[in-house]
């Protein structure tokens, strides 16, 4: 039997039946979603040079149509081995399409 694949573009863009586009609060797990897997990525790659990695951040986000926009105002501490403690702050804003019943990130700034 032949099986029929949907092209990527049908994938991306089509939401099924009775698919509701996201509010804000699921805008803001699926920004949570992205911190952990950026934080998850640093670790795996800075993770013998840093320790006791600690961040904060606090979230405005807005829906318009299939978009979602998340500006969050983020605190982080990091600890190098050789004991250094390393601060940041700022602010990151990120873009997201609502695609296929979820957020998916489209960009972001900091």
């Amino acid at each position: 039997s032949l099986e029929v694949i949907p092209n990527e573009t049908e994938l991306i863009t089509e939401n099924p039946a009775g698919c509701e586009v996201g509010d804000e609060a699921s805008l803001d797990t699926a920004f949570d979603r992205e911190v952990s897997a950026f934080m998850k990525d640093a670790y795996k790659t800075y993770g013998d040079q840093y320790s006791d990695a600690n961040y904060s951040y606090d979230t405005t986000s807005s829906v318009s149509d299939d978009e979602g926009r998340v500006r969050a105002s983020y605190d982080a501490t990091l600890t190098t081995t050789e004991g250094e403690t390393i601060q940041s702050s700022g602010t990151v804003e990120a873009t997201f399409r609502w695609s296929n019943c979820d957020w998916s990130l489209v960009d972001y700034s900091y």
